[in-house]
């Protein structure tokens, strides 16, 4: 939910991250998001929020993307379609190599992974 015009957007989480040592299992980041998704929220601070909490347990790094659709972008002022995307890479993900991985690992249809 939006905290600047207190409408929903929906989309879709990505998270990368290379453990160190131990491994988190789906449930914890899907707990982890709707955590920070159920709160009123801009999408900004929601995917560094998710990075932050990855990344104090002691990952080697970790990569966040969510995609979403804002419905005051459908309904008020512009009423487009357009999606919003942001991103934040830490640790190991910082380079720019990595980077390009993740987001190429993203963009491929799920039958090719």
């Amino acid at each position: 939910m939006c905290e600047h015009h207190m409408l929903p957007f929906f989309g879709k989480v990505h998270i990368a991250y290379s453990p160190n040592g131990r491994v988190f299992g789906i449930s914890k980041m899907v707990r982890l998001v709707e955590k920070y998704s159920k709160r009123l929220q801009i999408q900004e601070r929601m995917t560094r929020s998710i990075a932050n909490e990855m990344q104090a347990q002691g990952v080697r790094g970790v990569a966040v993307l969510v995609e979403a659709e804002h419905l005051c972008m459908k309904m008020r002022g512009v009423r487009n379609d357009a999606r919003m995307a942001t991103s934040v890479f830490r640790g190991i993900y910082e380079s720019r190599e990595e980077k390009e991985a993740v987001v190429a690992m993203i963009r491929r249809p799920a039958e090719d992974i």
